[in-house]
């Protein structure tokens, strides 16, 4: 099923690779490129000025791109024509922090209160 059904990637993924232009549906070489890209540490190479400020600014993505890349690669066994899928909401539910929105749902429905 890993290989026929869609593969999702949020929160630090999505953060790293939205603002560079990788969208919503892409594939692993996408990422291995926007990687090789960004590690030649030449801003120049993005063609909007948002995405050369986004560089500029972060001096961590290379790191960032090539873990991310070596952990769906290497860690997960992905082949680079892989369709991945990535986002930061589903139904309107922030994927970023399902640990703090899961338990606002526990709560709110009261399944943690003592007596139920």
């Amino acid at each position: 099923t890993f290989a026929e059904n869609p593969f999702y990637i949020f929160s630090y993924f999505y953060d790293r690779t939205y603002p560079l232009g990788v969208r919503d549906e892409f594939k692993l070489a996408d990422v291995k490129a926007l990687m090789e890209k960004v590690c030649k540490h030449d801003t120049a190479l993005f063609a909007s000025k948002e995405q050369q400020e986004e560089v500029g600014a972060e001096n961590q993505y290379c790191m960032d791109l090539s873990f991310q890349y070596a952990l769906l690669r290497d860690g997960v066994g992905m082949a680079d024509d892989r369709v991945v899928r990535s986002t930061r909401k589903i139904k309107d539910a922030e994927t970023g922090w399902c640990l703090g929105a899961s338990l606002a749902v526990l709560d709110q429905n009261r399944y943690c209160k003592p007596g139920y």
